[in-house]
């Protein structure tokens, strides 16, 4: 490995770095980081690297520093590492982000599998994590987990929805609405809505009509109804 010795002097003392001291080592491996963004072999040997710290019994700090030069390193290599850390309450929020903004599908597909993991603690961020991504293949998962009994994650999971905006989550949505308690129904119906929007934004219009027809007559708060009318008027074709 090319800096091999450059790496091997800085990684022992990375390994113990902790919040509040100086920043100088994080500077310096950055600087490595850049330095391999753009070479295929140094990247990959960066990753490696960094995939084995991620994987010891490094500080927390040091794991969730970590967890960001691998985002933004965005190698596929680096998915099965970070997808270990998913349940970790000290590294899984760093370790989901990274997996937010990889591009492969291998890190929607580790998302996708610690959402539906029940003794995941984080999956509240996952949920979040795959709305960012807008994973189509996410809709399934999302929807399933709308009936679950923790507000926070069915919330998480319908504003996510929202945001991937496809209809086929919209039956969910609004099915799960009515089972909710009403404090919360607003979260499900605003999504449902977004799913509309972001419909006739892409220009499928009948699709978008179909879904604000069945906000419009819906059990649902008033401001959503009267948007939902109001883009019925705008994608329904004139006579």
């Amino acid at each position: 490995m090319r800096d091999q010795t450059r790496w091997d002097q800085k990684a022992p003392l990375l390994a113990a770095y902790h919040f509040g001291q100086s920043r100088a080592l994080l500077f310096e491996v950055e600087l490595l980081v850049g330095e391999a963004f753009n070479d295929p072999v140094l990247k990959r040997e960066m990753i490696s690297r960094l995939v084995n710290l991620l994987d010891s019994d490094a500080s927390p700090d040091c794991l969730r520093f970590v967890c960001r030069e691998l985002a933004l390193l965005g190698g596929k290599e680096s998915v099965p590492a970070l997808a270990r850390r998913l349940r970790d309450k000290e590294v899984g929020e760093a370790a989901i982000h990274a997996l937010q903004i990889i591009p492969h599908s291998s890190a929607a597909t580790a998302l996708r599998s610690g959402l539906l993991d029940s003794e995941n603690p984080m999956r509240v961020a996952v949920a979040n994590a795959l709305g960012e991504r807008r994973d189509p293949l996410a809709v399934g998962p999302l929807s399933r987990v709308l009936s679950e009994p923790d507000e926070n994650l069915a919330e998480a999971s319908a504003r996510a929805l929202g945001k991937i905006g496809s209809r086929f989550g919209v039956g969910a949505l609004l099915a799960a609405c009515e089972k909710r308690p009403p404090s919360s129904r607003s979260v499900f119906s605003h999504a449902a809505l977004e799913c509309a929007e972001r419909l006739a934004e892409q220009g499928r219009t009948g699709e978008a009509a179909e879904i604000y027809s069945r906000l419009a007559k819906a059990e649902t708060i008033e401001p959503v109804r009267a948007a939902a009318e109001c883009g019925l008027k705008r994608t329904t074709p004139r006579r």
